[in-house]
């Protein structure tokens, strides 16, 4: 695949990695592959994704495993960049992922938050990512959520039973664009 074509060079472009910020991460398979939410990969991804947390590497606050990509939202450890996290997380799933025939996309997107209020909004977003994509019942819950159990995002107190979200909710969801655009303002996912 030309990459150049497909300008995947341009998610490079000003990216800053700062010690103690906060990230939007979203890494895809090679070719928009599915396959990241079977049994044995998306556990794979899942203890991973503990494991660069407990090297201290960021504090995760939470992150979705999704059939082609993988959301995260981190606050970047002071012992690598940026790049470096993502390419250890990589490289520690590498294996299991090519025994399933994935592989990941050797760029990754990412957004340096700027405040708190981009924080609520970016999780609310990973959290109902799955839902909007209809993966799943509005009366399920998605297997591939992890949250940080230190940090607890506005909309997590108004989850019903079993960490399900409010059926009137998939009608709030902000497009990825609109988020990446949007400056801080009041956050518009928990209009009561």
């Amino acid at each position: 695949m030309n990459y150049n074509r497909r300008k995947t060079s341009n998610l490079r472009k000003g990216r800053i990695s700062q010690s103690g910020a906060t990230y939007f991460i979203t890494i895809c398979s090679h070719s928009k592959t599915h396959g990241l939410t079977d049994l044995d990969s998306g556990n794979i991804i899942k203890k991973c994704i503990s494991g660069v947390q407990n090297n201290n590497d960021f504090i995760l606050y939470c992150a979705t495993i999704m059939p082609d990509h993988i959301h995260l939202l981190f606050q970047l450890g002071d012992q690598l960049k940026l790049g470096q996290v993502i390419a250890k997380l990589k490289s520690q799933t590498r294996h299991s992922l090519i025994e399933n025939n994935i592989q990941w996309q050797s760029n990754f997107l990412d957004h340096h938050l700027r405040d708190g209020l981009q924080l609520e909004r970016f999780a609310y977003y990973i959290f109902m990512n799955p839902y909007k994509k209809n993966l799943i019942s509005i009366d399920k819950k998605w297997k591939w959520w992890i949250k940080n159990e230190n940090y607890n995002p506005e909309f997590h107190e108004k989850l019903r039973e079993g960490l399900i979200p409010q059926p009137e909710w998939l009608g709030k969801i902000e497009s990825l664009d609109k988020l990446l655009r949007h400056r801080a303002s009041s956050s518009p996912t928990m209009e009561e």
